[in-house]
């Protein structure tokens, strides 16, 4: 919103439009207990800082990964060759 429009509008709209529902159509429309009401799953961008052990513990584990992917796809690719070159004798 602009600061002009701001400016122009008043809250009595957004009181009328809370006054309109029920009490019961209030309480409704934020569900305490829901599991989804209570922001679960969203981003706050709120960060907390690694230490120095939790970050080479977080590359280490990144190094294993990306070698066992590699490590992967040259098996399926080594075995592919393979059974190729069988089919072709």
């Amino acid at each position: 919103m602009t600061e002009v429009n701001k400016k122009t509008e008043s809250a009595k709209p957004a009181k009328a439009e809370e006054a309109s529902l029920e009490p019961d159509a209030r309480q409704s429309a934020k569900p305490q207990n829901d599991f989804f009401a209570a922001g679960h799953g969203v981003p706050t961008g709120e960060t907390e800082p690694l230490t120095p052990e939790e970050e080479k513990a977080r590359k280490r584990r990144n190094f294993a990964l990306a070698f066992g992917i590699i490590a992967f796809l040259f098996l399926v690719y080594a075995i592919s060759m393979l059974r190729m070159a069988e089919a072709v004798r």
